[in-house]
């Protein structure tokens, strides 16, 4: 997925819909309820930024019904 995607993805998930486990080295940074930066490895990532995701089914099929790709 790209930068933006995961940017969505993150400002999505809630106690509702599940809660996501990032990896250690990805930070993100919400402002009024938007993920508005995100950070691997101290890298920032940017929209078009390509980023390798593993997730289990239901997250990869779409989280809380709603799909993954934009």
């Amino acid at each position: 997925m790209n930068g933006r995607q995961l940017k969505w993805l993150l400002g999505h998930a809630n106690d509702r819909r599940g809660v996501l486990t990032p990896s250690a080295g990805l930070r993100h940074t919400v402002e009024d309820g938007a993920v508005t930066a995100i950070t691997l490895n101290g890298r920032p990532v940017t929209d078009d930024q390509v980023i390798k995701v593993a997730a289990n089914y239901i997250l990869a099929g779409g989280l809380g019904g709603q799909p993954i790709a934009l």
